[in-house]
């Protein structure tokens, strides 16, 4: 996750943007659904910020989002 956080990450990373809905369920830890063609490890990006990681396959994307961190809250 630091390395997400990072500003050295190198350009040739995939990214993925996110809406703010995805992003908060991301946020959450929630299960979320994304319009890509990518496969394998992303970061996840909401407007520029980056989030921290996901994998993504072909029928789910598994959230790499500390747990420690997460949102709890429901809003």
């Amino acid at each position: 996750h630091a390395l997400a956080m990072s500003t050295i990450i190198r350009n040739g990373i995939n990214r993925v943007s996110v809406t703010k809905d995805q992003a908060i369920q991301y946020l959450q830890r929630k299960d979320i659904q994304l319009d890509t063609a990518l496969k394998g490890w992303s970061l996840i990006e909401y407007e520029g910020q980056a989030l921290g990681w996901a994998n993504i396959l072909a029928n789910r994307v598994n959230n790499y989002y500390p747990k420690s961190l997460r949102i709890l809250k429901e809003l």
